[in-house]
């Protein structure tokens, strides 16, 4: 006789193991909850330039996949950006969170892009491939904005103006807004900052060298005859003359707020635009100047460190060097080698953050201090505690750069390769989490980002009090790399925590050169584990389903609204599952609140407009399958979901759920939200 059925399943099964067996199912019977031993590095990279599509100021391009036409959050913004010098300094990307513009930061994260495509090529395709050609818009729009910001082009170098800053920091950062709506809030002052000969900046000029021939250098990839190649260089000869001319770190004028991205020394920068002109076949008077600069820099603190960063670009320029065999003699490259060796082995201790040796506890605290390279418990690599995962990643980038450089030395290019690996998995979700906004197994959701915690809908206030709400940001950031945790591997995913969440141009530069690394390695490295001799990991993410476990509102229908977040997570995959989390963990819920919104979610749908459009308006079982159906509409998604919401005003439910659902109706005509309301 067969096993009697009873109402939880098979007799003497409990109802406690059946729901185990579920969340045991859907993490790992399905492919997408056990993917592989390696991580999605095209599909890493790939996001890393949305985010720096959500970053562009100014009229946006058709192409921004941010933008609210291609489905996104983003439009114009900053429209009158260097008017009050009389120029069009529109454009550009926002520094972070924020909305300034430093050309500092900004010229090392074009530059470093660059150096990404130059450096592993194979990682990004042919170029007439996707990934190349969005990689090619992104670096073209970056200079676009260098070469309107060379407001003074002459080839007289004193001549030369360019502007350094565009923003007021103490203005900007005292209050929270959309980007698009910020001018009237904060008012006109937004003052545009330059750099010339009284008030030299050797610093932001050479990285806007750096990144105008780098720009170039990708062009002629594609075709040596691109028109916009000649315009380029003619922009970075001149900057390079006036930055040699007049040496020297930018500083505001005095008066001025002083706040600025300050960078210790200038003579980094102008070797890293030496070795991009005498890598660009621009004459040897350029290969004399970087050697001149790498040994004035090999001598001073920037020529003594461990990483690369918008302050140091020494290292980052060494490696370069190293793949111009040609051009420099080859005892200089051994010297360049032998200093590389030293600075990369920095990262090669055993000090545990944790426990931190003699000396290297000023404050007390139990951990490690900064400028002390130590290992989290987890085995996360910390230099600092501000941004760890940026300093991570671009030490990881320099590694496996400079890898490429050792033939005659298989041993040390594996274990370089083998560290990157080991610490850019960490980010990606070998930690227990992932560290990249939209990407792998339970990302960041509440970046320290004020264009994606705002509504989609422009008519919502978004300030301060939005800031402090402790829901996930309504859109999606995806592909940025969030500050990472602590030295003690603490980590909280809160908006208001700046250190552990920010987001910005800089942190994802490193990181997307160390993702193409990953990526074109793996080519010729088909089984890492093998390679770097350790125990394959298969990635999981049991946290997808088991937040539907934790999460899950008390009810008679327990079981099946746990089901039904499976189901979501199924359909949305692990990188969006948040969103079906979202939906099961609002304590105010009951549980038809919760099904439709997962119903909504599942359908396409931001968990953030399903709540906030709907099932935060009625828990009415007979209105929320109109309302969540409206919200997941394609049609109603681009134009803004916000019109739904239109339809669960007071005066159209007291009408009954056939008024709701015949204004829903005509919002998904597309007609005017507030005349469907009043027509029902």
């Amino acid at each position: 006789m067969g096993a009697s059925q009873g109402a939880d399943g098979p007799a003497g099964l409990p109802r406690l193991a059946l729901l185990g067996l579920a969340a045991l199912l859907c993490c790992s019977a399905l492919p997408r909850f056990a993917l592989s031993t390696e991580y999605n590095y095209t599909e890493a990279l790939d996001g890393s330039y949305f985010f720096y599509e959500a970053q562009q100021a100014g009229p946006l391009p058709t192409w921004n996949r941010a933008a609210r036409w291609n489905g996104g959050w983003r439009d114009a913004s900053f429209l009158n950006d260097g008017s009050d010098i009389g120029k069009n300094l529109t454009g550009g990307w926002f520094d972070a969170g924020d909305h300034m513009k430093f050309q500092l930061p900004f010229g090392w994260s074009a530059s470093t892009l660059a150096w990404s495509m130059v450096e592993f090529p194979a990682a990004y395709g042919p170029p007439s491939g996707s990934l190349f050609q969005t990689v090619r818009r992104n670096l073209l729009f970056a200079a676009d904005y260098i070469v309107r910001s060379h407001v003074n082009a002459s080839d007289v170098p004193g001549e030369n103006v360019y502007a350094a800053q565009i923003g007021d920091t103490d203005t900007d950062h005292a209050r929270w807004c959309r980007p698009e709506q910020c001018p009237e809030i904060q008012g006109p002052y937004r003052p545009t900052w330059v750099a010339d000969r009284t008030r030299p900046g050797a610093d932001i000029v050479g990285e806007a060298v750096a990144s105008l021939v780098g720009v170039a250098s990708v062009l002629k990839m594609e075709n040596p005859a691109d028109p916009a190649i000649p315009l380029l260089m003619t922009h970075a000869r001149q900057l390079y003359a006036f930055a040699k001319a007049f040496p020297g770190t930018w500083e505001i004028p005095a008066g001025d707020y002083p706040y600025r991205y300050g960078t210790h020394k200038w003579q980094d920068d102008m070797l890293w635009a030496a070795a991009w002109m005498c890598r660009a076949g621009e004459g040897a008077s350029y290969c004399a100047d970087a050697v001149s600069f790498w040994n004035v820099g090999s001598n001073m603190g920037i020529g003594w460190c461990p990483g690369m960063d918008w302050d140091n670009a020494f290292n980052q320029a060494s490696v370069m060097m190293l793949g111009m065999a040609d051009r420099f003699s080859a005892s200089f490259l051994t010297t360049v080698r032998t200093r590389l060796d030293y600075n990369l082995n920095l990262w090669h201790v055993s000090t545990v953050c944790t426990q931190p040796p003699p000396n290297t506890d000023s404050n007390g605290d139990g951990l490690v201090d900064d400028g002390h390279i130590c290992y989290s418990p987890k085995g996360f690599a910390h230099e600092s505690t501000w941004g760890t995962a940026r300093i991570t990643a671009n030490a990881a980038a320099l590694k496996l750069a400079y890898s490429k450089y050792l033939p005659t030395n298989p041993e040390d290019a594996k274990r370089q390769r083998c560290w990157a690996r080991k610490q850019m998995r960490l980010m990606l979700g070998d930690w227990g989490r992932s560290f990249v906004v939209g990407f792998g197994c339970n990302p960041p959701v509440r970046p320290h980002h004020s264009s994606t915690m705002c509504d989609r809908d422009y008519s919502i206030t978004c300030d301060g009090n939005t800031a402090a709400d402790p829901r996930p940001n309504p859109s999606v950031l995806r592909g940025a790399l969030v500050g990472g945790p602590r030295k003690d591997d603490y980590y909280v995913d809160d908006r208001m925590d700046y250190i552990l969440n920010e987001v910005a141009i800089d942190y994802n530069a490193g990181f997307t050169v160390a993702l193409a690394g990953l990526l074109q390695l793996s080519a010729s490295t088909p089984d890492w584990d093998a390679y770097c001799g350790t125990a394959p990991t298969p990635i999981t993410c049991p946290w997808a389903c088991s937040s539907c476990d934790s999460g899950t509102q008390p009810g008679s229908n327990l079981a099946s609204q746990r089901s039904n977040c499976y189901s979501c997570v199924n359909a949305r995959g692990v990188s969006k599952s948040w969103q079906c989390h979202a939906c099961v963990g609002n304590a105010t819920y009951v549980a038809s609140q919760g099904q439709h919104c997962l119903s909504c979610v599942s359908a396409g749908a931001d968990a953030w407009a399903c709540q906030s459009y709907c099932t935060d308006l009625s828990s009415d079982i007979a209105v929320l399958p109109s309302c969540t159906s409206c919200v997941a509409d394609p049609a109603v998604r681009s134009a803004g979901p916000w019109r739904c919401s239109v339809c669960m005003a007071p005066s159209v439910l007291a009408k009954g759920a056939a008024a709701v659902e015949a204004c829903m109706s005509c919002v998904r005509s597309l007609k005017g939200p507030y005349a469907c309301a009043v027509s029902v």
